[in-house]
């Protein structure tokens, strides 16, 4: 699963907004945050050449907004998390942060409008 923008250093972004948060940074380009609950979101930054056919295929579907970036030539971060509800609470959080419209490319090829995400219907 992935987080995706037209942003440029859109993880530059992501990691400062969930440091000031409360997130721990990784060694690389990583960085997690762990609710009350202990449920935890990890980022990603580092994509090597493993996600190119992931990234660079079209979306099956796109869900929400009007002007869904283009995988293939946005930026984008590997997103780990096994709950849909934390995922869609970030991803709405982030995109306020960053200032720029946010994308989760789903493990169905779906594109989410991050605030727009359904938890009841993303996969994981």
């Amino acid at each position: 699963m992935f987080f995706v923008s037209r942003t440029s250093a859109l993880y530059a972004h992501i990691e400062d907004a969930l440091l000031e948060a409360g997130a721990v940074a990784g060694s690389g380009d990583v960085v997690q945050i762990q609710d009350d609950d202990g449920r935890m979101l990890t980022v990603y930054g580092q994509l090597d050449a493993t996600f190119e056919r992931d990234l660079h295929e079209p979306p099956v579907a796109v869900r929400g907004g009007v002007d869904p970036p283009d995988p293939r030539t946005a930026s984008a971060c590997w997103v780990e998390c096994r709950w849909a509800d934390l995922l869609a609470s970030w991803a709405g959080r982030l995109a306020l942060e960053i200032k720029s419209p946010l994308w989760v490319l789903d493990g169905d090829g779906v594109l989410w409008s991050a605030d727009q995400i359904d938890p009841e219907a993303i996969r994981l």
